[in-house]
């Protein structure tokens, strides 16, 4: 990226909100909780593996999916931040441009903000309604600077996604094995 373009929503790391081991240990914790709270009776009248299967189904983690083919660029004009390197090394104000990028997704919204790994550069957008929003603003964008940056974002996101997918594959056996020690006691 030049020094005329950045990336909107620079305060808004994705995948960096929220611990997810300690959102994993939580949801354990919570699951023990309500299964040494049911009454026995409960336990007694109730299918064993239906009962699992519910604690299961409840507690999975649908990690989104990007729907690229859905992507939506749009363009307007806006005043952009500049630096002034060269001078009192301040900012200054100049009409540039802006692309508005919104991509739906399947899945889960909070997995967006649940951490899977240490990345020191997660993606930067927004969550809204479905949505993930970022935004790229610059002076004097070419269109092949904009798909780049688009691709690289994408990318990126994408990667995270992967990341966290494979980090809750293995919770629905864990949730599963906990239920089980919990309710064959």
């Amino acid at each position: 990226m030049d020094q005329h373009m950045s990336r909107g929503f620079s305060d808004n790391c994705l995948f960096s909100r929220y611990d997810g081991f300690a959102i994993q240990h939580e949801r354990i914790q919570n699951l023990q909780s309500q299964i040494a709270n049911l009454p026995a009776e409960r336990i007694l009248n109730t299918d064993i593996d239906a009962l699992i299967d519910y604690y299961v189904a409840s507690n999975h983690i649908d990690v989104p999916r990007l729907r690229l083919d859905e992507l939506t660029a749009e363009h307007s004009e806006r005043q952009i931040e500049v630096n002034d390197r060269y001078y009192d090394g301040g900012t200054y104000m100049v009409s540039g441009d802006n692309y508005r990028i919104e991509i739906p997704f399947d899945g889960r919204e909070e997995v967006f903000h649940w951490s899977s790994n240490m990345s020191s550069s997660p993606p930067r957008a927004e969550v809204i309604q479905n949505m993930v929003v970022f935004n790229i603003a610059g002076r004097e964008i070419s269109a092949e600077q904009v798909q780049r940056t688009i691709k690289e974002t994408t990318g990126n996101i994408a990667q995270h996604l992967d990341w966290s997918r494979s980090f809750w594959a293995g919770f629905d056996t864990k949730v599963r094995q906990t239920a089980q020690l919990g309710l064959r006691d």
